[in-house]
């Protein structure tokens, strides 16, 4: 692996990236790591901003800390697009018969916004699905994109609880929204950076997405 040289400043984008070998050969994989930057839709035609999906990865969301992974399940398979195709592409816990154990994941959105519905998808996870969920949210101002700035801690008093304790079923889109009832709370006229799923006690979540228009 190497680093790239960036004369231009951390701060510079790119859009396309050419490997040349020589003098010819094979290689299996060429990745690239860095920061997502997102390109968000125009604003509508009314002047307001379109609801995206904020926490996607496609759009810059990054899971940036985690209870745990099980099962070779990664908490960043919560942002990937789609429902999957069985329960290997979700973010799964091992399980606990401590008494009030939880398991959570933080995600950072792509970019600060206002929250307008968030899901909570189980598909395929018929009988490992958790028993319950909440939400919470938290603001931590500019520069989220950066890989420099320290993510919450789970325990965070700044946390404030969006959707509170909802029962989950097997292999099911759970959708919450402002105004609906036992939908989202607190969110009315304040952008958030991060929000934290938590999950009672423990088990397979497919998808965490995160709706709503930048600030």
């Amino acid at each position: 692996a190497w680093m790239v040289d960036d004369d231009e400043g951390d701060e510079r984008e790119v859009t396309h990236v050419r490997l040349c070998m020589f003098p010819d050969g094979g290689i299996a994989r060429f990745r690239l790591y860095g920061v997502v930057v997102p390109v968000f839709p125009s604003a509508s035609k009314e002047g307001g901003q379109q609801e995206v999906e904020l926490s996607a990865a496609t759009m810059g969301g990054l899971v940036v800390r985690a209870s745990g992974e099980h099962f070779g399940s990664r908490a960043s398979n919560l942002l990937l697009p789609g429902r999957g195709v069985d329960m290997g592409g979700g973010w799964e816990t091992k399980r606990s018969r401590e008494q009030g154990h939880v398991d959570w994941v933080i995600v950072r959105l792509g970019a600060k916004g206002k929250v307008n519905r968030v899901v909570v998808d189980t598909a395929f996870y018929r009988g490992n699905f958790p028993r319950a969920m909440r939400v919470h949210a938290l603001e931590m101002g500019k520069g989220i994109t950066t890989t420099t700035t320290t993510p919450p801690e789970a325990h965070d008093e700044r946390w404030r609880e969006v959707v509170g304790l909802q029962e989950l079923g097997p292999d099911k889109e759970h959708e919450y929204r402002m105004g609906a009832d036992e939908g989202l709370r607190k969110v009315e006229r304040v952008a958030y950076t991060h929000l934290k799923l938590t999950i009672v006690p423990d088990g397979g979540v497919k998808r965490f997405r995160v709706f709503g228009t930048r600030a």
